[in-house]
């Protein structure tokens, strides 16, 4: 698979560049779900843990089985102070 300028921009840590294209492009779950993820994961790294929550719940059920998308998901309830245990 090659990479992919979600990819590029978050392995670079350019979380900013990430979300505006994001949005330029009107990226969306149904339309492509693993760059969402990229998506997901910039919004967390910048603080966003309420968007980036959407994105992962919306996720869930196609990465659901993911250790990495649950790790994430899980990190997000926590820092937004939802996670139980």
């Amino acid at each position: 698979m090659s990479e992919t300028t979600y990819q590029s921009f978050f392995q670079q840590n350019r979380f900013s560049d990430l979300i505006d294209f994001a949005k330029k492009q009107c990226l969306s779950v149904a339309s492509n779900p693993h760059d969402s993820r990229y998506y997901a994961a910039a919004l967390f790294r910048l603080g966003d843990y309420k968007e980036a929550l959407s994105l992962l719940e919306e996720l869930t059920p196609i990465y659901g089985e993911n250790p990495d998308h649950l790790s994430l998901l899980a990190a997000t309830y926590r820092r937004l102070g939802q996670l139980e245990y």
